[in-house]
């Protein structure tokens, strides 16, 4: 995560500067010059998906995004939902809503 740019909840950019503490604390600073210390899951990190050929790609790639239009196009012709990852998080219309806003 280290170097990875990140969204605080309210929707501040930050970039990674420093993880520690087993990866549980971040030293994040925003665009602006912010430098502070917090806890990752107080971070946005967006989704990632994983393509055919086992490449991790992130929510802004337009593979992502092509990806996440055919799934949106699938759920309003009533298919069922997929899966994000093996935690049993499903992409339901409404996630995936979210994320085309977030990236254009």
């Amino acid at each position: 995560m280290k170097g990875y740019v990140g969204r605080l909840r309210p929707g501040i950019v930050v970039s990674v500067i420093e993880l520690t503490h087993g990866d549980l604390v971040a030293r994040v600073e925003t665009d602006w010059g912010l430098s502070r210390r917090m806890f990752c899951h107080h971070l946005d990190f967006g989704l990632e998906f994983k393509t055919r050929t086992g490449e991790w790609v992130r929510e802004g790639d337009s593979r992502a995004l092509r990806f996440l239009l055919r799934v949106r196009d699938e759920l309003a012709a009533g298919k069922p939902e997929r899966h994000v990852s093996d935690d049993g998080r499903r992409l339901d219309a409404e996630m995936v809503a979210k994320v085309l806003r977030r990236n254009g």
